[in-house]
């Protein structure tokens, strides 16, 4: 009988508290035990999250709930609340865009439309209002040797990163001249410091799901930190996250998860502490000066010359010179490092032996491909009217799309040769997969039919029309759009025969798996 009165004023006075907005009672039986968990104290008072940052013990939250006005949240880390919270209804910013710890004791709410903002103190009270400049993303070209490249890099406030062929580059704007190179098969989140958050998305067809990790990369001493693993998606589901911010403690991010099917969508901020069970473990972080990518591009051609004996010309006109009074030969090395690997990386989807079989036709001896800076009102271009095939790759506007593109220029010969052999005609086989009675514009002005053909350019001749469509053909096996092949019978049907068509042509394809390019008829079958 003592016990249960012990525990029924136990409960009673529990109660008392808690009704008493006791609030850190309240989060001491709230506390989470695990180092990744949602902050459910703040998803319960917001369901739209505009921007986060962290400092010290607190993290920072621009968010609303529904269509209300913003709120500012300051929340306490180490205590699991929200320390101060401040709705901006009154604010007198017409367009607020972000929010940001700019001081040891200072946060400022940024209007980029109009360059204003307003400060607050950590309780959320004004402190002053001033006029602002936008981070001067060309930092990274203000030194005469920075060999940096404007448009392909996502540039932010201190660092700027890269995607090519199977690395990702990274350059911070204190050192313009170092870039980090890592593996690139995750997504970069944010950076601190020389650390960096990537979200690891590896994709399962067997059983048709989505696992993604977080991880922490110290890049300066080539280590991972530490990774979480987030929830496994299935098929019809999706995991998103951005707005992330970290320290040296930890990462505070936003998660979305939803579904395609429903278009049921649940955003749910959280705070990860990794750095309390660290394995620093180590990973492979190239580290190279500008100078050095040099010495990189001269092995990377050797690679490629050696597997598919091709010759590599970087900076030099070609020898038939279809372009070359309009072409700039100045590529940086960094440019010509960022073409050679898209190139490595487009290569290797072809199967064995194929490269080597597109100059295996008559009068045909080599395949050579040069690299320049850029060529006006082309991309790239491809020779093969000489017994030496030649491709021009431009850096400016330079996409594995376009590889797949130009090469379809040399592939067609053999295709050509291999019909001629059985007594039919490739092209005229080509053509009368077109609407009856269609002529070719000439040009890429006139209007493209969706049904026939994949873009406005693959109407200007069936040799363009032929390449367009087998570059689709590829970068539907990425994107995994594969509608944009199988949605229209027209267009379907010139890819079936092109992949065919190869198929026919080239020995090599006869036990080829898993080609690319075909992926889409895959899909098709498997859609009926």
């Amino acid at each position: 009988m003592k016990k249960l009165k012990s525990l029924t004023a136990l409960l009673i006075a529990v109660s008392i508290l808690l009704l008493s907005g006791c609030s850190d009672i309240k989060a001491m039986f709230s506390k989470p035990d695990s180092d990744l968990y949602a902050i459910t104290a703040l998803s319960e008072k917001a369901t739209n999250f505009s921007s986060v940052d962290v400092m010290g013990n607190y993290a920072l939250f621009l968010a609303s709930k529904e269509l209300d006005p913003y709120e500012l949240f300051v929340f306490d880390v180490e205590k699991n609340k929200i320390a101060q919270e401040k709705s901006l209804a009154d604010c007198s910013l017409e367009c607020i865009t972000d929010a940001k710890f700019t001081g040891e004791n200072e946060i400022t709410v940024y209007d980029e439309e109009n360059t204003k903002c307003i400060k607050y103190d950590l309780n959320l009270n004004e402190i002053g209002q001033s006029d602002f400049t936008p981070a001067d993303y060309d930092l990274y070209d203000s030194s005469e040797e920075a060999d940096f490249i404007n448009y392909r890099f996502a540039k932010h406030d201190t660092y700027a990163y890269a995607y090519e062929g199977d690395n990702m580059y990274i350059v911070y704007a204190d050192d313009v001249n170092t870039f980090y190179v890592c593996d690139g098969s995750g997504e970069l989140l944010s950076a601190n410091g020389k650390k960096v958050l990537i979200n690891n998305s590896v994709y399962s067809e067997s059983d048709e799901t989505t696992k993604s990790t977080l991880v922490v990369y110290d890049l300066e001493n080539s280590k991972s930190i530490n990774e979480a693993a987030l929830e496994t998606t299935q098929a019809g589901q999706y995991l998103n996250v951005y707005d992330s911010a970290f320290n040296d403690s930890y990462v505070c991010f936003i998660k979305c998860t939803g579904n395609d099917v429903t278009g049921g969508q649940k955003v749910e901020p959280y705070i990860w502490k990794y750095a309390e069970n660290a394995k620093n473990e180590d990973i492979n972080v190239r580290k190279l000066r500008t100078s050095e990518f040099e010495d990189v591009n001269n092995t990377l051609i050797a690679e490629m010359k050696e597997k598919y004996s091709i010759d590599f010309y970087v900076n030099k006109p070609t020898e038939w010179g279809t372009y070359n009074d309009v072409t700039e030969f100045n590529a940086s090395p960094l440019q010509v490092n960022l073409v050679l690997q898209g190139l490595k990386d487009s290569l290797a989807l072809f199967p064995e032996g194929f490269i080597k079989e597109i100059v295996d036709v008559p009068n045909v001896e080599k395949l050579n491909i040069y690299i320049c800076s850029s060529i006006e009102n082309v991309n790239a271009y491809a020779d093969d009217f000489t017994e030496t095939y030649e491709i021009m790759f431009s850096f400016n506007g330079f996409t594995k799309g376009i590889v797949f593109h130009e090469l379809m220029h040399l592939i067609d010969n053999r295709l050509q040769n291999h019909y001629d052999e059985v007594n039919k005609d490739f092209y005229a086989e080509w053509e009368e997969l077109n609407p009856k009675g269609y002529e070719y514009s000439g040009s890429d002005d006139g209007e493209c039919d969706e049904n026939y053909f994949v873009s406005n350019y693959a109407t200007t001749n069936a040799v363009e029309d032929l390449a367009d469509t087998f570059e689709a053909m590829y970068e539907v096996s990425v994107n995994k759009d594969y509608e944009r092949l199988t949605q229209h019978e027209g267009v379907f049907k010139k890819a079936k025969f092109l992949a065919d068509a190869i198929r026919e042509s080239y020995s090599c394809m006869k036990n080829a798996q898993n080609v690319c390019w075909e992926e889409f008829i895959e899909m098709a079958d498997t859609a009926e």
